[in-house]
């Protein structure tokens, strides 16, 4: 979970010029990051569920959605996808 953050979180241009960060962390580091099994799911979980589209809708004043073809946690198709959601 610690090193998938970091693969994607970052765009493949710092992966490239920074390998050296992308390796595993130490076993001791890993368990301060996670702490706790259960809670990391939980939060995973929410994630996952967080769903405001049918809310889109309402939305009655100028957005601007910001996105980056490459971002690997909010791929371009879905900042698209809420564009296109918000009259």
């Amino acid at each position: 979970y610690v090193r998938q953050t970091v693969l994607i979180g970052m765009p493949p241009t710092w992966l490239r010029d920074n390998p050296e960060k992308a390796d595993p962390p130490a076993p001791e580091l890993a368990r301060k990051l996670v702490r706790s099994v259960d809670c990391t799911l939980a939060r995973i979980e929410a994630i996952r569920a967080f769903d405001r589209r049918a809310d889109l809708a309402r939305i009655a004043c100028p957005v601007l959605v910001a996105g980056a073809e490459d971002d690997m946690v909010t791929p371009a198709h879905l900042s698209r996808e809420l564009a296109d959601r918000i009259p």
